[in-house]
């Protein structure tokens, strides 16, 4: 980090933030991330949708918590680079779900037993088979 970087913001930066200019800092922000080859970081900060509220508060929605969880992990150094590079100290950064936007799905997996419960029900000559075979789970 240079000295810049680790000097405290001045708390007399209070530039108004201009759309335009916070997704061109966020779009740059985000090409950083891609370069340093974090991409799944990058891809979150790309497809998430940024919001302005009340010009002091930058909003990322997300659609999973594990998108939450990845960008805690850069939150202070986004808030910072925000902060500095539109040279307003009062700026926030919040990170939350996306109420109108789908939630992505678990997999969830199945065991053996679960598996051949949905093929039974769906083919039910299976379990015929299986009983003349007499095939057990054991």
């Amino acid at each position: 980090m240079t000295d810049a970087e680790l000097a405290p913001i001045p708390a007399d930066w209070q530039d108004p933030v201009e759309w335009e200019r916070l997704e061109a800092v966020w779009t740059a922000y985000a090409d950083q991330k891609e370069l340093e080859e974090k991409r799944a970081l990058a891809l979150t900060l790309r497809t998430g949708r940024l919001l302005l509220e009340d010009q002091v508060r930058v909003v990322l929605e997300v659609i999973n918590a594990v998108q939450i969880d990845q960008l805690d992990t850069v939150r202070t150094s986004l808030l910072d680079h925000l902060r500095r590079t539109l040279r307003n100290a009062s700026l926030e950064l919040d990170v939350r779900l996306a109420a109108d936007r789908p939630q992505q799905e678990t997999t969830r997996f199945l065991t053996d037993r679960e598996r051949y419960a949905l093929w039974a029900e769906k083919y039910p000559a299976l379990e015929q088979l299986r009983t003349a075979l007499d095939l057990d789970w054991g």
